[in-house]
């Protein structure tokens, strides 16, 4: 009898216990998440206890959340594979890419807006390129990437490469951005997709080819300039090549370049472009019927 009721007992505890075992929900992801140099990845990334790695934090942080740095840091390379911000203004913070790697690849699904914000992407650890792109974006399907007052530098393919897969396309906005000392400052590659660009307030300078590159194929490039500085760039400060690319270029200081503009741009003739080994022409753009040329 001793022995049947023990049994009869266990059967009970394993019944009570057995939900709390099995039955436990899985963590959710957290719509705001930290990270920190004296961080680790095995916390749930807390602003009391953050992670060390953006990889970390990226996978606790749900679709549309923010991931924070709490202090100054490298906090690793990272792939984005959805909507979400990266917001570092408190605190720079931001990858540190040797190697030949990518600091940020960027290859959410359609429709996805990605923001990194007061980011420092550092290629190497010194002078020279040594990452591969300091921002990737390879998407298949039409986003929005916005970068806003960061730093990018000491890349040796581009500081940003917004070349999407087949299919892809989309809209990258930069602002309040410096970008220096890569092999491009940025690539828009409309190749694959029709891609769009916005780059205001910023300073592109001293790439070891062009400042700006717009390329493209059978479909659509297009990128405005505004109220920005490319100098210094052994190549073309701002460059078009392809049937479908165009540059529309204002209120920008382009100077001390290999060549000034070159391909399809066109200017509002409200530009300094001066001080090039050969300034090139841009040519006139034509505003809308009734609206002047500003």
């Amino acid at each position: 009898m001793l022995v049947k009721k023990l049994v009869v007992a266990l059967a009970f505890a394993a019944a009570a216990l057995g939900p709390l075992v099995y039955g436990a929900p899985a963590q959710a992801q957290a719509t705001r998440t930290w990270v920190s140099g004296v961080g680790d990845d095995v916390n749930p990334c807390s602003r009391t206890a953050p992670c060390k790695t953006y990889a970390g934090a990226i996978s606790k942080t749900a679709p549309n959340g923010i991931i924070d740095c709490l202090d100054p840091g490298g906090f690793g390379a990272v792939t984005i594979t959805k909507s979400i911000t990266i917001d570092c203004r408190v605190s720079p913070g931001g990858p540190l890419a040797s190697g030949g790697i990518n600091a940020i690849i960027i290859n959410a699904p359609a429709g996805s807006t990605i923001v990194l914000r007061g980011m420092d992407i550092e290629g190497s650890g010194g002078a020279g390129a040594n990452g591969l792109n300091g921002v990737n974006i390879i998407s298949g399907g039409s986003n929005t990437v916005r970068i806003e007052d960061c730093n990018i530098f000491s890349f040796s393919t581009a500081g940003i490469n917004f070349a999407p897969s087949p299919g892809g396309g989309g809209t990258l906005v930069v602002n309040h951005t410096q970008i220096h000392g890569n092999g491009t400052g940025i690539i828009l590659n409309g190749a694959n997709g029709a891609v769009n660009m916005l780059v205001r307030d910023s300073i592109v300078d001293t790439s070891a080819s062009h400042g700006i590159s717009v390329t493209t194929g059978a479909t659509h490039a297009g990128a405005t300039i505004q109220n920005s500085t490319v100098a210094f760039n052994a190549g073309t400060g701002v460059n078009v090549s392809g049937a479908g690319g165009i540059a529309i270029i204002g209120d920008n200081t382009i100077s001390g370049n290999g060549v000034g503009v070159a391909g399809a741009v066109q200017s509002f003739k409200n530009n300094q472009i001066f001080g090039n080994s050969s300034d090139g022409t841009p040519i006139t753009a034509v505003p809308a019927p009734g609206q002047p040329l500003q």
